[in-house]
């Protein structure tokens, strides 16, 4: 029997059955890869490279002068460090945390170097720069460095620190831990240990910078810690450093004219020091007031770029999530618009639709838990702000950073996030809420789905089944709709199949033609908006990027019945456009902004709606005692054109 199993028969067809295995296998894996690639993931090698490292390099040196506006901070953090409580002997931490480029790593600087800190802590005082490797060895062999001024690269930890202790051990030293990732409390609790070890005296204090609360709570298992959370920097301060780096030797000449290009400019920085210098340094190398001009219409993003170093920095806290799907979610965030307040939960059922939320296996977990869960971390590593709570202290909203959206929206064009709807979803004629982003593929034939009540966007393609026809049998549509891609519509017959006067519930309507070189010239835009007449009852009317030179007849008609509930109006970069609606009898109208009409040269009496038949100086001021009852917020910006009528 066993002579048999080692027969040259059996040894071939042993071979043969391993050599198909192996094959199989090699399939496998290289199918594995493909996937792995497909949704965003790299080799470890590819993540965590020594570019990386050498990318994050701090050092304790700072230039006071390029600083503004952190006196409040420094001032904060010197007094956390100076104050003496029961807990000195516990080696507490003072953690420094916010946003990439807000300056954290400036801010420890700053301290770093004050007088108090040096008279207090005098040479005892160490920087060591971590970023995301947290190898005790290291840092312990950095502190030596650091106070030797000579090479140290021993490997035995109990070695490491009896050689700190001999230049630590009853004295007060000031450690600046820069740019922690490290959320394992097994090292931070090895890295602790070490540095009791040392015996430094009563007043030691450990500086902690990250942008990470996960960071922070991982210390707090085992060390007193304190955190000071590290704000933006308000307009006034933002335009000082704008204009430190902008206007510098040989940039352009400070003008008033680029200066409120700069400060429309900074307003997209929200007080982000690294996107305001970036910024900056873009804009003084432009010296004429069309350059910058145009570098305000290619959007944030554009203008700062990779070279700048404000994206590669955030891509830091994307590339450290922990699991694909959670980058997906967070890329998928880009589809609201700037400056958008993100309903918690309704963010969370979104994520779910599309399902991107995946419980473990064998857990418990459903998935609203894994949802929360998603959204607490992306809040926690600073991607998420301005939260806001209810009445128990429960999140209910939060905004995205400008330059953040700018990171979601290009790590979401790289990862493949294209939803197919299945062929019969128009069969679904019961359906009565549907939710979807702009940037997702609108499934055909919508108009079958006549129960609908609720969708948020609709998106004009050019086949049949996604044109605009298919809003002309959704007569229940209520509350907000905004149509993208008007320049799709080629003339009024067209528009008017989408029976918008029909629509009497919708509260809200936003209409978007496509921006900049997408714009049809064989479309007539002016006819186009004509047809697509709302309902009197709309309260909030948005016109974005319309393509022609005058607005349609239901927008300019003196008694402007069509408009008579209207209390909101903007008309956003329509800037082929020499008209402006009549608005000024409108009962209820409260707020008006107009912004990028590059064509307007007037504003005339056909805005208040005033009749100039007669001219008498008392029937004048009668009439322009009328006009705007209920106005709160006018806004003219933008109107490069604009003159006295």
């Amino acid at each position: 029997m066993v002579r048999d199993f080692f027969s040259t028969k059996n040894q071939a067809a042993f071979h043969f059955q391993m050599a198909n295995k192996v094959n199989n296998i090699n399939l496998l894996l290289e199918e594995v890869y493909n996937r792995a690639n497909e949704i965003g993931l790299k080799p470890a090698s590819d993540v965590h490279g020594v570019e990386h490292m050498e990318f994050r390099l701090t050092v304790p040196f700072i230039d006071d002068r390029v600083i503004v506006g952190r006196e409040h901070d420094v001032s904060k953090v010197i007094e956390m460090l100076l104050a003496s409580d029961v807990e000195d002997d516990e080696l507490p931490v003072i953690a420094i945390v916010g946003m990439a480029g807000l300056g954290k790593t400036a801010l420890a600087q700053l301290v770093y170097k004050q007088d108090k800190i040096v008279s207090n802590f005098g040479s005892e005082r160490m920087w060591i720069c971590v970023s995301d490797i947290f190898k005790v060895d290291r840092l312990l062999n950095e502190m030596v460095e650091s106070l030797t001024k000579n090479k140290s690269d021993m490997q035995n930890v109990e070695a490491i620190v009896e050689k700190l202790g001999e230049k630590l051990n009853g004295k007060k030293y000031l450690l600046v831990l820069d740019d922690v990732w490290n959320r394992s409390e097994t090292k931070w609790q090895c890295m602790r240990d070490s540095l009791l070890g040392i015996g430094g005296s009563k007043g030691s204090k450990v500086i902690v910078t990250t942008r990470d609360m996960d960071v922070v709570s991982t210390m707090k298992q085992t060390s007193p810690c304190h955190t000071h959370h590290l704000s933006g920097l308000s307009l006034d301060y933002s335009l000082t450093l704008f204009r430190k780096k902008a206007f510098a030797n040989g940039g352009p000449i400070e003008t008033q004219s680029l200066l409120v290009i700069g400060r429309r400019m900074l307003q997209r920085c929200e007080g982000v020091p690294l996107a305001i210098n970036a910024l900056g340094g873009v804009l003084q190398t432009k010296k004429y007031q069309s350059e910058w001009e145009s570098i305000e219409k290619s959007g944030l993003c554009s203008a700062l770029g990779d070279r700048n170093g404000i994206l590669p920095v955030l891509r830091l806290s994307f590339d450290d999530l922990p699991s694909p799907s959670l980058k997906r979610c967070f890329g998928y965030c880009s589809v609201f618009p700037k400056d958008k307040i993100i309903i918690k939960d309704k963010l969370i059922q979104l994520w779910m639709a599309l399902g991107y939320l995946q419980p473990p296996s064998r857990t418990n977990l459903e998935v609203e838990d894994i949802g929360n869960e998603y959204f607490n971390i992306l809040l926690r590593r600073s991607l998420f702000q301005e939260v806001k709570l209810d009445e128990y202290n429960n999140i209910i909203s939060c905004k995205m950073h400008d330059v953040v959206h700018d990171l979601a929206i290009e790590v979401f064009e790289g990862l493949p996030n294209v939803v197919e709807f299945p062929k019969e979803f128009h069969k679904l004629v019961n359906l009565r809420h549907f939710c979807m982003g702009e940037s997702e593929v609108m499934p055909a034939l919508i108009g079958d789905l006549t129960s609908l009540q609720t969708l948020n966007f609709f998106v004009v393609g050019v086949n049949k089944g996604h044109k605009i026809e298919e809003l002309g049998r959704l007569s229940k549509l209520r509350a907000k709709l905004k149509i993208c891609h008007l320049q799709r519509v080629k003339n009024e017959e067209e528009a008017k199949t989408a029976n918008m006067m029909e629509k009497t519930d919708i509260q809200e309507l936003v209409y978007h033609w496509a921006n900049g070189d997408s714009m049809e010239s064989h479309v007539d835009h002016e006819g186009v908006l004509e047809g697509l007449q709302p309902h009197k009852n709309l309260k909030r009317f948005v016109l974005e990027y319309f393509g022609g030179q005058r607005i349609a007849s239901w927008m300019t008609s003196r008694d402007a019945c069509f408009l008579q509930n209207l209390l909101t109006i903007k008309l956003k970069d329509c800037r082929q456009c020499e008209q402006v609606p009549t608005l000024g009898q409108l009962p209820y109208l409260e707020v008006v902004e107009i912004n990028g009409l590059h064509n307007l040269k007037c504003i005339g009496s056909e805005f208040y709606g005033l009749d100039v038949s007669s001219n008498s100086s008392s029937s004048r001021a009668a009439r322009a005692g009328d006009v705007f009852p209920a106005l709160r917020k006018l806004t003219l910006d933008n109107i490069p054109k604009l003159e006295k009528c």
